[in-house]
């Protein structure tokens, strides 16, 4: 047997699931059963998904040695690892559905007001500039 969380386990099952009992090896496969077990705060902490979560509550060098010998991969979809990274927490405003969101405006943004004297002084910079370019080819 193996220790999984209750959603590991309904995954399994519903892979099994949507098989329909096809024959793997001459048998039906059977949906998975379980036990509830009670970790101790310890054990529960060790036992994360995240081994940067598990690794910052005890045997610090025991889990991030197995981890990186197995090659680990911590997705950081937890609160503590993204903390211990300095990242933002995928909660409340950082929630990733949150951050995806697109916002319609409602109302055209403010344009902003250009003055005369300015875009008299572009205008004539540009006539500068074409009269300079005109002459440079040889063009009246």
């Amino acid at each position: 047997g193996q220790i999984v969380s209750r959603d590991e386990l309904a995954a399994i099952n519903e892979k099994v699931e949507t098989i329909g009992g096809a024959a793997a090896k001459g048998r039906k496969p059977k949906p998975a059963t379980a036990q509830t077990l009670l970790l101790g705060i310890t054990k529960a902490s060790l036992k994360s998904e995240s081994f940067i979560a598990a690794a910052s509550f005890q045997e610090t060098t025991k889990v991030l040695t197995e981890a990186s010998l197995s090659g680990r991969l911590d997705k950081l979809y937890g609160l503590k690892e993204n903390v211990i990274l300095g990242h933002l927490i995928p909660a409340g405003t950082a929630f990733k559905p949150h951050l995806e969101l697109k916002v319609a405006h409602l109302a055209e943004p403010p344009v902003p007001k250009i003055f005369a004297e300015e875009v008299r002084q572009v205008e004539d910079v540009e006539a500068r500039a074409d009269a300079a370019v005109k002459e440079a080819l040889g063009i009246d």
